[in-house]
């Protein structure tokens, strides 16, 4: 089900980073612009103070404003200020900390004040004060925020240096607290926290540690009872409210119903309560002759938990049609919502709203008003709207206009992956022409079409007489994912910008946040290596990490990050080279050997330093939870031993040779799939069973990467691409 709560993430994840910054002297701005001068930047949440988010310097020349960023509160990202224009009396420009943000806004007397957010998101105030500041962190802020940025495997070592270095920073604690929670075996973290309280017996974040201890049980009945002895030993903890919230979600079924209930009874007006109300709703409607009385009664608190009223009526509106109940009262709801929202609501959210109008109007069979609100929504959507497109293939079934019903389906199945959508596809294109033979073709040619997000261009590098670094670019997917869109089409244009001299890719397949196909043992050691434990998350050279991406809308803003650290990465010089390396296909076996070494400049990775050689299958075709059809450049085994082959001292080189049968790896992969599916199975106690195992294989379509990297830092040393046939 499409969620339909205001797009408040951005705001979240923003100032989850920002702490604030204390006033300094301020001075007047230059006088050729009103805009011109130094500003701090902050960032006004609904409720609260003003927290500053960075420090920009815009300057007046003769061809207009430019602007530099001299700080920002997330240090831990590659941050940059773009596009700053002026227009009549406002002033717009973008700050990219790993989400572009797009600012506007006006002189107000000493300050500016104006409103922000992401493409598609709801808008949020900021303000700027004149200011004299070089950067926003007192050095042991920058240190500690640093170090929570390394990668988890680094964190703990990075941390521990934080705390020699400042061993009386005001973020000890903190330091301390969250090297507790790195472990990640239940026992060590739980051990840790343990010590933690030890240590810091009365501290600020105590409520947090011994909370996480009452959640560590592996049984979801000794988590229950965990955190009901918590709430009983803590009744004035900080986190009873959440501790209560994460009740209802791990209680057996049966006890659900009666654990939501008391909750909204203790907490109605709870930032968690827009989580459980509309599970409410769905139980009430699915026995509606029963719970008449408890529906009205629900939907009536669910709209007075909040005074956001318009995105709360949108989520009642939503619920009541899917579950075909009370829809009279479900189009009074989202009719009221439409007409009542801000002229401000970005379009993204407004053709939300009236996709939602035009559903139930076609529920209730209004299909000329539908199509007016449904056009509507596909019109002003940014990047079209599924749901729109599968209700208006809908209403032309219902007119009895089969090629139009299956060509709304088709568009609908390109932008939203919900099984449904499919079904009524399926069973559209089935009645038209017998069978579905040719659908499948139908949609693949459906996808490659799509406009693409971007343009990648393409990079020319520098001719240079030195031995040429190939960057080597790692990302972690998966096909439930659905922020890894972004991220999925940022590798995309990675390939198709820069040559296989200059860039090798590797894309590895998680069963994270759910069951994906192309996911096998090699590619979970691989995580495992990185400790990566979330999806989107990239590496450039096993160094540069990015976590997180988004929809296709964030796609372009994701690619650009990914350029620049690569590009950033090309100007260092190899410390490894590789000769004489080929890779041949012969029937089902296919070989990679060669030479590589060490060169003198890499004395000190003498003994961490390891090659590995990736098998990777330029395109696979599958189609997941976040609808991307065509996976490209996935990982299928890394050949030899996954955790990777020991060079010889620097100067001495070190040959390899390695071979794989087709067959037998893709029996192996199956093989894997089918424990898969059967430890899934006994754990949920429902079968399991993928729709596809995309395992098919031939020499024609893989590609081998082979890489040095050091084992100690993670730092890849160089990088090589092949195809085989080809000698490099």
């Amino acid at each position: 089900m499409k969620t339909r709560m205001v797009h408040l993430a951005w705001i979240i994840m923003l100032f989850s980073a920002i702490s604030s910054g204390s006033q300094a002297p301020q001075k007047q701005a230059a006088a050729a612009s009103p805009f011109a001068g130094r500003w701090e930047i902050k960032l006004v949440p609904p409720t609260g103070t003003p927290s500053s988010y960075a420090i920009i310097e815009i300057q007046s020349t003769a061809a207009g404003l430019t602007g530099k960023l001299i700080d920002t509160q997330a240090i831990t990202q590659s941050a940059k200020i773009t596009d700053v224009a002026v227009k009549g009396d406002e002033i717009s420009f973008v700050l990219n900390t790993g989400l572009a943000v797009k600012f506007h806004g006006k002189r107000v007397g000493d300050h500016l004040e104006g409103a922000a957010a992401p493409e598609g998101a709801e808008e949020r105030n900021w303000n700027g004060q004149i200011t004299t500041k070089d950067t926003l962190h007192t050095p042991d802020e920058k240190a500690y925020n640093i170090a929570m940025g390394k990668p988890t495997a680094q964190r703990a070592d990075a941390l521990k240096q934080f705390l020699k270095d400042f061993p009386d920073s005001t973020y000890k604690e903190q330091a301390n607290y969250y090297m507790a929670m790195i472990p990640s075996n239940p026992d060590e973290r739980v051990a840790g926290l343990r010590k933690f309280l030890e240590d810091f017996p009365n501290g600020k974040m105590k409520d947090q540690a011994n909370l996480q201890i009452a959640m560590s049980p592996r049984d979801a009945k000794d988590k229950v009872a965990g955190l009901r002895k918590y709430i009983q030993d803590f009744p004035s903890s900080t986190q009873k409210e959440y501790a209560a919230y994460l009740i209802t979600n791990y209680v057996d079924a049966g006890e659900r119903q009666a654990a939501q209930e008391k909750f909204l009874q203790d907490y109605p007006k709870s930032m968690y309560a827009s989580a459980v109300y509309p599970t409410l709703l769905d139980t009430y409607a699915h026995n509606i002759t029963d719970n008449q009385t408890k529906l009205n009664g629900i939907i009536d608190s669910f709209l007075n938990s909040s005074s956001n009223k318009v995105a709360i009526s949108n989520t009642i509106a939503d619920r009541l049609m899917t579950d075909g109940v009370s829809l009279d009262r479900a189009l009074d709801l989202i009719r009221t919502a439409v007409v009542t929202m801000p002229d401000k609501t970005p379009a993204a959210q407004k053709a939300i709203y009236l996709t939602t109008l035009g559903q139930v109007l076609v529920k209730l069979k209004q299909y000329d008003q539908a199509e007016i609100e449904l056009k509507r929504a596909i019109e002003i959507a940014p990047d079209g709207d599924g749901e729109a497109l599968w209700f208006m293939g809908k209403i032309y079934e219902a007119r009895n206009n089969p090629d139009a019903a299956i060509d709304s389906y088709l568009k609908a199945a390109m932008l939203n992956s919900r099984r449904e959508i499919k079904t009524d596809l399926e069973n559209a294109y089935r009645k038209k022409n017998g069978s579905l033979d040719g659908l499948n073709e139908k949609m693949d040619a459906f996808y490659r079409a799509r406009p693409k997000p971007f343009t990648p261009g393409h990079f020319t590098r520098p001719e240079t007489k030195e031995p040429a670094r190939v960057v080597l670019a790692e990302l972690f997917t998966g096909a439930e994912c659905g922020p890894c869109i972004a991220a999925d089409m940022g590798f995309d244009g990675l390939s198709e910008r820069y040559d296989q001299q200059t860039l090798a890719v590797l894309v590895y397949h998680l069963h994270i946040p759910g069951p994906d196909p192309m996911t096998n043992a090699d590619t979970e050691s691989r995580a495992k290596y990185y400790d990566v434990n979330a999806t989107p998350t990239m590496y450039v050279d096993g160094l540069d990490q990015r976590i997180g991406g988004g929809g296709a809308a964030q796609a372009s803003s994701v690619f650009e990050d990914y350029k620049g650290k690569i590009e950033a990465r090309l100007a260092k010089r190899p410390v490894a080279l590789f000769s004489g390396v080929n890779a041949k296909a012969d029937g089902q076996t296919v070989t990679m050997s060669g030479q590589v070494e060490l060169t003198k400049d890499a004395a000190d990775k003498a003994g961490t330093s390891k090659l590995w050689i990736a098998l990777v299958q330029d395109e696979v075709g599958y189609v997941g939870g976040n609808g991307v059809r065509i996976h490209n450049l996935v990982v299928r085994k890394l050949l030899g031993s996954p955790e990777g082959k020991a060079l010889q001292k620097p100067g001495t080189k070190t040959a390899f040779s390695e071979s794989v049968n087709l067959g037998a790896l893709g029996d192996d992969l199956n093989s894997y799939l089918a424990k898969y599916e059967k430890d899934r199975s006994d754990k949920q106690q429902t079968e399991f069973k993928f729709h596809d195992k995309p395992n098919r294989m031939d020499g024609g379509h893989l590609l081998i990467v082979a890489f040095v990297q050091d084992d100690k830092t993670k730092e890849i040393l160089q990088a090589c691409f092949v195809k085989p046939g080809v000698t490099n």
